[in-house]
């Protein structure tokens, strides 16, 4: 039984890569079940077998790519290291995600586009509200640890950091997906680790907030 599992389980990812990389190729609209088939080297009827419809197949894609994130940030906040140190390796691994955010994102919001059109609420927001509240808790949190070590400045609200933080890195993926003027370089990885840094050590007085 438990090589059965196994073998369902390694099919199962195998029509996963072979779904990325049609939906990579050809986008959301234009990949087929028929060529996900074909480059995982299976029937049809085998990947309806795992997967209902595209639809379904696609946010396994989509929920796949999130959850190496998720995962991710759950390690580094984990590790018994300073909040500054973390709020780097966090800057450091969104910058070398880059990449895989810009094929990904794509498809992503040629997805969304489409079913926004036909359902304002449901699952697709109620997907990326919880999805984006637990990285926000993630971040927030160390946030927070870096204010009771006296790193970061006392009256910081983790939270709003943690929205800021996020807001900054969505802005940027969203220019890379596209495809705007972006410097994607060394440089700019240094100067958010630098300036955000800088922004959650300040004392906010000298920023004249009251």
């Amino acid at each position: 039984m438990a090589n059965n599992s196994e073998q369902l389980e390694k099919r199962k990812q195998s029509i996963l890569a072979a779904a990325q990389e049609v939906f990579e190729e050809h986008g959301y609209f234009s990949a087929t079940v028929d060529e996900v088939a074909a480059r995982a080297e299976i029937s049809k009827g085998s990947v309806y077998n795992y997967f209902p419809s595209k639809k379904d197949l696609f946010w396994e894609v989509f929920s796949n790519v999130t959850s190496g994130d998720e995962s991710t940030l759950e390690q580094i906040v984990a590790q018994k290291i300073p909040a500054p140190q973390k709020i780097e390796q966090v800057a450091d691994y969104w910058f070398g995600q880059l990449d895989l955010y810009k094929r990904v994102g794509g498809i992503t919001l040629e997805f969304w586009a489409n079913a926004a059109r036909q359902q304002r609420k449901g699952e697709i927001s109620e997907f990326f509200t919880t999805l984006y509240s637990q990285y926000s808790k993630l971040i927030g949190g160390i946030v927070a640890q870096g204010i009771d070590d006296g790193d970061f400045q006392k009256g910081t609200d983790p939270d709003i950091a943690a929205l800021l933080i996020m807001g900054f890195m969505r802005g940027i993926i969203l220019q890379v997906i596209l495809e705007i003027n972006v410097p994607i370089t060394e440089e700019l990885l240094v100067a958010f680790k630098k300036n955000l840094l800088a922004g959650l050590r300040a004392d906010e007085s000298n920023y004249g907030v009251s």
